[in-house]
């Protein structure tokens, strides 16, 4: 578990947009990074979509969004275009 102010362990992953995710390239950038069990299931839409609505808070704050679960990237891919995601 981290805490505010911890250093994020270095990390890598591919993005549903063909991008890559990298903890090293944000490094000295806000970003927020959240985790959910798994697209198009109740909670974790309800979830995505409140980031989604927020995503301008985020950014006038100075910081990027991404969310993180298990399933694959084309599951990634429809879940961001059912629910007009405007984050990685």
């Amino acid at each position: 578990m981290l805490n505010v102010g911890d250093k994020v362990p270095e990390l890598t992953a591919p993005l549903h947009d063909g991008k890559e995710f990298s903890t090293t390239k944000l490094s000295g950038k806000p970003y927020v990074i959240y985790f959910y069990p798994k697209d198009f299931t109740p909670g974790c839409t309800k979830e995505a979509c409140i980031f989604r609505d927020r995503r301008a808070d985020i950014i006038e704050a100075g910081a990027e969004l991404f969310g993180v679960s298990l399933d694959g990237l084309e599951k990634h891919k429809a879940f961001a275009e059912s629910y007009r995601l405007n984050f990685r």
